[in-house]
This record gives C-alpha cells, structure tokens and sequence, in this order.
C-alpha cells in the first residue's frame, strides 16, 4: 500500500512539473525551440502526460477501493464490538409473516412462541394475511416431530385462536406443547417469536413497523421474559409434548376459558 502511494505521488508530481514547464515555455514562446533542442515533439509529451494521468487514476483506483474494504472491516468490527443488531425491516406483515415461516421451517433447537395480543387485528381475515398465516401452520407442522416449540395462548373469545389450538392438537406433534393464560386483565400484551434462540420477530399488524432482528442481548431478555411467562403457575398447561390434558382441552373448546 505504501509502495503504490509513493509511485502514485511521483507521478502526481511529475504531471505538475511537466504541466508547468510545458506552460512557462508556452508562456514566453520558447516552447518549439525547447522542443528542437530535445528532439521530442509535442505529441510524444502528450502520450508521455497522458500515460502519467492514467498511472495516477488507477493507483487512486486501487488505493480507493482498498480504503474502502479497511473502512468496511473497521465499521464491522466496531459494530461487532458493541454487539451489533442484525435487522430486517419489511413493508408489510404478510411479507414479516412469509419470512418468519421460512424461519421456523429452518428452525434446529426450538421456536418460542406468544399468540396472547388483547385484540386480534382488523384485516386478519384477508386472503393475504390467510396465506401467510397458512405457510406458517404448514411450517410449523413440519418442524413439530423435529424440534421444540413452546407457544402460549391467551383467547380473549377469539375463534380463530381456538380453531388454531384445536388444529395443533389434532396435529399432535411430538415436539409441540402449549399453555394458555385466562383473559383476566386488559393489560396491552407485546406478541413475539423467537427462533432458535437467536432471532426475534414481532408479529402483528398492530405494530408501527414489521422486523425480525438478531442481537445476543436483546434476544436473551425477550427469551428469558418469554421463560418466565411459561414457567409461571398461572400458565395453565394444554400440550405438553405428547400429553394432552384433555379436560383443559375440553373446557377451551366448550368456552370455558376465564
């Protein structure tokens, strides 16, 4: 790298010294006779100048771009330094959706998995949220006799969340199991995935924005909240791998679930 900046500055140098030589001679007219004594005509310094100009523009080009790979190894090392966050933003939840399918079906160890939002957003039933949230049932099934996936329910009435518990079940995984909180306050409740350990998504329609990020930290707080929430006496057990407590079961699908 040295080498290249110091042939680079010699040849700066000499396209300056030519440049003004060439134009003090020009100045004081002296320039065909110079030209005469040296036996050189002005074509040959123009090949010599421009030649001299294209050395300088490809070493700027090389120094450049090796600049610009030492810039992006020190921004990647200060960003893994701090614990940098890996982000995805997308423009819409069905788009959030279709990639966090792709997730669980990619899924090694586990899925953590809150379905407990107060309310069940307006445009749920839209045929594209219908397919997105198809290909995450479709995923999820996959991945059920392979890994563990904890998911807690909170109801609120809603039907659609009943029809999908009543789904799992009738699937049977071996791998899922689930509980359920009785809708006993309205208090705002964030809904999340985390995948293996390593990804969280925030999955609603109801959020200002639609990402999936990775940071170690974050990730360990949101899963060791998510542990604390099925770990806790008032989480009610439905699935649990291969037991179905069926008189749990039961009294969700007859509505008794408060």
């Amino acid at each position: 790298m040295r080498l290249l900046k110091k042939i680079d500055l010699i040849a700066t140098i000499s396209i300056a010294v030519v440049g003004i030589v060439i134009t003090l001679l020009d100045t004081f007219d002296s320039l065909p006779s110079f030209l005469s004594q040296i036996n050189l005509d002005f074509s040959k310094i123009t090949v010599i100048m421009l030649s001299l100009i294209a050395v300088h523009l490809v070493l700027s080009l090389l120094s450049n771009e090796k600049m610009e790979d030492d810039l992006h190894e020190s921004i990647t090392r200060v960003i893994d330094s701090v614990g940098g966050v890996d982000t995805k933003m997308f423009n819409t939840i069905q788009e959030l959706e279709v990639y966090l399918a792709k997730r669980i079906q990619e899924a090694k160890k586990d899925v953590c998995d809150l379905t407990w939002k107060n309310k069940v957003s307006f445009g749920f039933s839209t045929n594209a949220r219908k397919a997105a949230n198809k290909k995450i049932d479709d995923s999820i099934k996959k991945v059920g006799p392979k890994i563990t996936y904890r998911e807690v329910f909170v109801f609120c009435g809603d039907q659609f969340r009943i029809d999908k518990l009543a789904m799992r079940i009738a699937q049977n995984a071996p791998g899922y199991s689930c509980k359920y909180y009785k809708n006993s306050n309205a208090i705002p409740r964030i809904q999340f995935v985390i995948v293996d350990s390593e990804e969280l998504f925030f999955v609603s329609s109801a959020y200002p924005y639609y990402c999936a990020f990775r940071h170690k930290a974050l990730v360990e707080i949101f899963l060791n909240y998510f542990n604390q929430i099925w770990d806790s006496p008032d989480a009610i057990t439905i699935k649990d791998r291969t037991t179905i407590y069926q008189d749990v079961y039961t009294d969700i699908m007859n509505g008794n679930i408060d």
